[in-house]
């Protein structure tokens, strides 16, 4: 019976921790312009390249980007070598010539030579919004 006590106790805590330390995934930005869907497009594969972003793919019926970019590290004693970096930017309407868009940053890292470890959905904002205003301050 104790035991029966114990694995329940035991379960319970575990249970806790695990809701305390899950953290909630945060919504993307969104960001608004006042052009056209297929002109915030245009705006967007133009900048991207222009910021030496490597553009995978383009869908603009859905009004989807995707990019990467592969940087190495400059420290020197890091075990980290090199972060690609994925975008994607994401281009709905919002009305005739207004559009809003969301920009996602995936995070990849490589250490050690070839063994890469993907890090998840980037978490930095100031990323994301980096890219959104050379987006919307594209001519």
């Amino acid at each position: 019976m104790k035991l029966k006590n114990a694995t329940r106790i035991l379960a319970a805590t575990l249970f806790a921790v695990a809701a305390l330390m899950a953290v909630p995934a945060r919504a993307a930005e969104e960001y608004r312009a006042e052009v056209s869907k297929d002109s915030l497009m245009q705006k967007a594969v133009t900048w991207l390249v222009s910021d030496g972003w490597f553009v995978e793919s383009i869908d603009s019926s859905f009004g989807f980007v995707k990019a990467k970019k592969f940087e190495n590290s400059d420290k020197l004693l890091s075990m980290t070598t090199a972060t690609r970096t994925e975008v994607s930017v994401i281009i709905r309407p919002a009305g005739d010539n207004a559009s809003t868009f969301v920009v996602q940053a995936y995070i990849t890292t490589q250490a050690l030579k070839q063994v890469f470890a993907k890090e998840g959905l980037s978490d930095d904002q100031e990323l994301c919004r980096k890219i959104a205003d050379g987006i919307k301050a594209q001519k």
